[in-house]
């Protein structure tokens, strides 16, 4: 084997399909990426953890001699971002102790496995596909990462729900206290059924991270085992999690419910300045009147923060507790001037929304007592 290829384009490649490559590996030959090169100068970069695969394609400069190899993923990473100078060219050729890099008068040569040991891509059973904007499936994922749980036992929290339908396309997610439902009507497929799939936490941010800056459309395709997306000389193919994701829309509170509006900034703003005094618990209490919002925080020794901002409120009074932390990422979320609480009770799911994101919408758990 034996290609010339663009330094940068090399780079951006490995950049992102190393992303999947975990610190430690019971298998060697996942800490590799596998290259393959044809003779129509089509460049092919692989790397993979079993779950999930990201897939970079490049053209070549020219091409000497086809074929394939796996190469150590970061360390290749990091010589290519050690030299990182842009319009250099970079020889990749086959050796008999492994693969030479030339980039102008600096040679590196690293340690390479088989190509024929790296593990097969995982095929997608009778898969539905459709074809959605990047930016507006970058929308959905990037607002349902705020409510996923890490490393929790039930699996289905470490996910995001994409939920495809002849009238929208939904991402779901919840972390047991936070859920954030997030939906596109301007978009949808041609099906008469529900088409669902529980995307692994991380295939979503990998989805998110390799695929921002992209415009235009990718492919997606979900079967019962798996899910792939395609955009402009990028992929992903992950495995998706079996187990059924709540009925979620039995806890949608509805709209008409007690309700106050106000300015998010303001909101965020005094959130963050009540929660400077806040016990171990994060807690800052909200204490709703007609016209204003007394925000405030205690600590066990006795120190106390409490701000007030303006609101409008219809009601007479209602008090209600949160994490801070949990209420901050909801608000940061959101792109709006405006947001909305409606507030059943202070110990029911409290759900925010915004007349002016309409697509977005919280169901948060307040704190008791």
């Amino acid at each position: 084997m034996k290609f010339n290829v663009d330094l940068k384009q090399l780079g951006d490649a490995l950049q992102y399909v190393t992303g999947v490559i975990e610190r430690k590996f019971t298998y060697p030959i996942l800490t590799n990426v596998l290259v393959e090169v044809n003779a129509d100068g089509v460049v092919v970069l692989r790397a993979t953890d079993h779950n999930m695969s990201l897939m970079a394609q490049l053209e070549a400069l020219e091409v000497v001699e086809p074929g394939a190899t796996t190469i150590p993923g970061r360390r290749s990473l990091d010589v290519v971002n050690s030299v990182g100078a842009d319009g250099s060219i970079a020889e990749v050729s086959t050796i008999s102790s492994g693969v030479k890099l030339t980039i102008g008068r600096s040679e590196f040569v690293l340690a390479t496995m088989p190509a024929n040991e790296f593990p097969p891509d995982v095929k997608i059973v009778d898969p539905v596909e459709t074809t959605l904007a990047v930016d507006d499936f970058l929308y959905l994922l990037r607002a349902a990462s705020s409510s996923m749980a890490q490393n929790d036992v039930r699996q289905h929290l470490n996910a995001a729900l994409l939920e495809l339908t002849s009238a929208h396309v939904r991402a779901v997610a919840t972390d047991g206290m936070i859920m954030c439902i997030c939906t596109k009507k301007d978009i949808h497929v041609d099906t008469d059924s529900t088409i669902t799939a529980l995307i692994p936490r991380k295939a979503v941010h990998e989805i998110v991270r390799g695929f921002t800056g992209q415009s235009g459309s990718m492919s997606v395709a979900i079967g019962g085992n798996a899910l792939s997306v395609e955009g402009e000389q990028r992929a992903l193919t992950t495995n998706l999690i079996e187990t059924k994701f709540p009925a979620y829309q039995k806890v949608v509170p509805p709209e008409d419910d007690i309700r106050f509006s106000c300015d998010r900034t303001t909101l965020v703003r005094g959130i963050s300045q009540a929660a400077t005094l806040s016990d171990e618990g994060l807690k800052v209490f909200f204490e709703v009147d007609k016209d204003l919002m007394k925000i405030t925080a205690n600590t066990e020794v006795g120190d106390r923060a409490e701000v007030v901002i303006p609101v409008d409120f219809g009601e007479n009074t209602t008090n209600v507790i949160f994490r801070h932390d949990r209420l901050q990422n909801v608000l940061g979320t959101f792109e709006c001037d405006e947001v909305r609480f409606h507030i059943p009770s202070p110990t029911q799911s409290i759900r925010v929304d915004s007349t002016e994101q309409l697509d977005l919408m919280f169901i948060v758990s307040p704190i008791r007592g």
